[in-house]
């Protein structure tokens, strides 16, 4: 099988084997224009993941927590995020923590994510937080994993969007991604094919969603859920509760 079926996003990917102070939208203009001063790292291992676990390393029967950059933690340490608390403080467990979240992504790269490591890593239970829709990625033979999303379209706060310039990514993210058809469609076959695929394999799927930040046109109940962390727009520290709660509340743990 080929190993890019296994890697996170490209530019997840590229930080691999690596320990990083700025990732992406958390990244030191951002912080200085926000008047942030902690210090975060991202320890990323050796396919890119945020753990401190090389992949050998991993024993089976591990527990695995997936998602895209709000699993993955922009904008806060990892030990404050809500599945690190889930895994050693909800469940008590002494099993090492492992997460194969990606970056600007959903549940197509959750699948082939799970597809590539699960009959490797061997896990007893999968615990999967989607952000839903408005998302697809595309495995190149050139350039990787690509992630199409809203990004394409503009840069997202809380409380704007600046629209970025044509381009040929923009409009495809405008013609076949994010139409709401389009959308639906890819969630529900995603979704299917993701407890399929564990069903089949034997592992334990728990799956909940999170909230659709960009679809939220209240910014107040954004606000609620998202944009204390470093980077002004992911789940700050006091926040990752609300979602390990929402998780919990979703998957009756």
């Amino acid at each position: 099988m080929d190993d890019r079926l296994g890697q996170p996003i490209n530019y997840q990917y590229a930080n691999r084997g690596t320990t990083v102070n700025w990732f992406n939208m958390d990244n030191e203009e951002t912080a200085q224009r926000l008047g942030r001063t902690e210090h975060i790292e991202y320890r990323f291992n050796d396919w890119g993941f945020r753990m401190d676990l090389d992949m050998h390393e991993i024993p089976e029967g591990c527990d695995i927590y997936m998602g895209d950059s709000h699993v993955v933690a922009q904008g806060i340490n990892l030990e404050d995020s809500w599945h690190w608390k889930m895994h050693h403080e909800y469940f008590k467990s002494d099993k090492p923590f492992v997460s194969l979240a990606s970056s600007g992504t959903t549940n197509d790269t959750n699948y082939r994510l799970l597809h590539y490591w699960v009959p490797k890593l061997k896990p007893a239970r999968v615990f999967l937080y989607n952000a839903p829709g408005y998302k697809m990625e595309v495995v190149s033979s050139d350039h990787g994993v690509v992630g199409y999303g809203p990004w394409l379209y503009g840069e997202y706060t809380l409380g704007e969007r600046k629209e970025l310039p044509d381009s040929f990514e923009k409009q495809v993210w405008l013609q076949i991604v994010a139409p709401p058809f389009q959308r639906q469609m890819n969630d529900l076959r995603n979704k299917d094919a993701l407890f399929s695929l564990c069903s089949r394999l034997g592992v334990e799927l728990h799956y909940a969603e999170s909230p659709d930040i960009i679809a939220m046109e209240d910014r107040g109940v954004a606000k609620k859920w998202y944009g204390e962390a470093r980077d002004g727009f992911h789940a700050g520290v006091n926040q990752q509760m609300i979602h390990m709660e929402n998780f919990i509340s979703q998957t009756n743990l």
